[in-house]
């Protein structure tokens, strides 16, 4: 971004100086002054693209609200099913580990 706008800029602030200086005249004055218009279009141009991706943009624009719960509890689930079916003991998601090292083995004598 910097150097899409950095650029004409320094073109515009370049040519403009050398008029103000009087070092251009005639023909080179006039090339110097449609430079300067050039890039002050380039410029423009720049901005209302940004403005006009910004306004598509627009934050509440076909989100949707979600709870962060949601979304760490889904992968967690998932992979607790997958343990459910290639462990022998069973375990849930919100078992201490020395509750899971009890579930499955027998107490019976």
């Amino acid at each position: 971004m910097a150097h899409e706008l950095g650029t004409p800029l320094n073109v515009v602030f370049g040519r403009a100086k050398m008029i103000t200086r009087g070092q251009v005249t005639g023909a080179e004055l006039v090339e110097s002054a449609q430079a300067i218009v050039d890039q002050a279009e380039r410029m423009t141009n720049i901005i209302k693209q940004l403005l006009g991706f910004a306004r598509r943009r627009h934050p509440s624009a076909g989100k949707r609200a979600c709870v962060a719960s949601r979304i760490v509890r889904s992968p967690c689930c998932t992979l607790w099913r997958k343990s459910r079916t290639s462990s022998s003991r069973p375990t849930t998601p919100n078992q201490s580990p020395s509750q899971r090292s009890t579930l499955g083995s027998s107490s019976k004598p």
